[in-house]
């Protein structure tokens, strides 16, 4: 991920929390080694004023002026439609950043960088085909097989379902 933005001049690594959180630090140590020069990495927290399933970003800590002026990656371990990166391209756009560019290291949606928050460029290292389908058309569904709740937005679909077990499964790979 480093390699590909080694000569964009990236003063700041920006990912959203969780997931992306320990990513961005291992860019910005990997583009500091390259150049020769302090590269920070950072990351974006959910707001918590955006309410439960807004899904919204701020930069805490003190990192919302890190990034003010500066020249900042975003990246993310993995994007299936893209908006958490879309989202922290927003946020540090509306704080002063000069986005360069952003990058996952999987992206299993087809998401383009439009989806993305029209960085200037929007790579990622792996792309992963997977299917996704309406309630209506899903197999899964037809056989109660249940989401699993545990990741991703499966506890949030069940709650506005009311029911055990959510008929909806999308971007499951099928055999």
């Amino acid at each position: 991920m480093a390699e590909r933005f080694r000569d964009k001049n990236v003063d700041v690594v920006v990912g959203p929390a969780v997931g992306a959180a320990i990513l961005s630090q291992w860019v910005a140590y990997h583009l500091t080694e390259m150049n020769g020069r302090e590269v920070y990495g950072t990351y974006a927290d959910k707001d918590p004023s955006m309410g439960s399933g807004q899904g919204g970003f701020i930069l805490k800590r003190g990192y919302d002026k890190l990034v003010n002026g500066k020249r900042v990656l975003i990246v993310e371990d993995l994007t299936t439609t893209g908006g958490s990166i879309k989202k922290v391209v927003e946020t540090a756009r509306a704080l002063g950043a000069d986005i360069v560019g952003a990058i996952a290291i999987v992206n299993r949606g087809g998401v383009t960088k439009e989806l993305v928050g029209n960085p200037p460029v929007f790579f990622s290292l792996v792309e992963l085909h997977m299917e996704s389908w309406d309630e209506a058309d899903c197999e899964l569904c037809e056989k109660n097989i249940p989401v699993n709740i545990d990741i991703g937005h499966g506890r949030e679909y069940v709650a506005r379902k009311k029911f055990g077990y959510p008929r909806k499964f999308v971007n499951t790979l099928r055999s």
